[in-house]
């Protein structure tokens, strides 16, 4: 929406289909990694962890400073349509309250055994094989008390 706001097209005029709205309770973020490269590197796999967990409460606590990081980084970027996106990311997508109350990358594995199932069946992949424990760990997750995201201000 912000990109479209940014381009003259009014709220109103824009349909938005939320997919929790619609039976879709979906991840957000997710980190990858081949089994493999897990399996070789698991000290550099749990520092990428910390530093993402760590950036991720950074950019709440301190949205402003987000915008002015990816602003140095990119001298293109319009600062009011990634605010506006932040903003929105933030209340919308990235709060939830299985973050508020277990912390950033606390998968629930009866959601995550329901989204393979309906992946699966959407492409007819007949793969029993594929369970929560093969796609998710949390071994390298900070503790709890270090991945619970700080208050959003909305305002900066």
């Amino acid at each position: 929406m912000p990109s479209l706001n940014a381009l003259g097209v009014k709220s109103a005029d824009i349909a938005v289909m939320r997919y929790d709205a619609n039976g879709f309770d979906g991840f957000g973020n997710a980190v990858f990694a081949s089994r493999d490269y897990v399996d070789k590197n698991p000290r550099t796999v749990a520092a990428f962890v910390r530093g993402v967990n760590k950036a991720m409460k950074e950019m709440v606590a301190d949205p402003k400073a987000a915008i002015e990081a990816l602003k140095a980084r990119d001298g293109l970027v319009n600062v009011e349509v990634e605010s506006a996106r932040l903003k929105l990311y933030v209340k919308e997508l990235l709060l939830t309250a299985n973050v508020k109350a277990n912390g950033y990358s606390a998968v629930e594995p009866k959601k995550l055994e329901t989204q393979i199932a309906a992946v699966l069946d959407a492409f007819n992949v007949k793969a029993a094989h594929v369970t929560a424990a093969t796609l998710y760990t949390d071994r390298f997750l900070p503790p709890k008390a270090e991945r619970l995201p700080p208050a959003w201000k909305d305002s900066f």
